[in-house]
């Protein structure tokens, strides 16, 4: 069942408990947050099929990422943080990604990457790489259109 029934009859009760930190996302903000995730890559340009790709840690925003780039119809790529840079440039070059979304504690292999992508840092900043908070900040929390 979609997080959106959930957020509508029960808003304050946990969605996800991340288990190393014991940090809790409610329904609501995971609802809040994938929708402005989704306004986002609307706004980027980003239609129904294109390819996104994200190299994040353990982390609750991941779940928003991840409905967002669902609600919006999106393919994704989830990138393992133990590639190479070599490797995961591969993957961006060959999934035919147009945005990467990396973690900030990933900011050396981060660094080393080299193929040409709009990128955003998430947790944190990075050179090279706006704020995914800031630029979700601006995004309203309602659905997008063509959902």
């Amino acid at each position: 069942m979609h997080p959106f029934h959930h957020a509508a009859s029960t808003p304050d009760k946990p969605a996800v408990i991340l288990a190393e930190t014991g940090e809790v996302m409610t329904y609501r903000q995971l609802e809040d947050g994938s929708n402005q995730f989704a306004q986002f890559l609307r706004a980027r340009g980003l239609q129904s099929e294109a390819v996104i790709a994200l190299m994040l840690d353990n982390c609750l925003d991941y779940y928003k990422l991840y409905w967002g780039a669902q609600r919006s119809g999106m393919r994704f790529v989830c990138i393992s943080s133990r590639l190479t840079a070599d490797e995961t440039d591969y993957i961006l070059t060959n999934s035919g990604a147009k945005l990467l979304v990396v973690s900030a504690s990933l900011g050396e292999s981060a660094a080393q990457l080299t193929t040409q992508i709009e990128r955003y840092a998430l947790g944190g900043t990075l050179p090279g790489y706006p704020s995914l908070e800031q630029a979700l900040a601006a995004m309203p929390v309602t659905r997008i259109a063509d959902e």
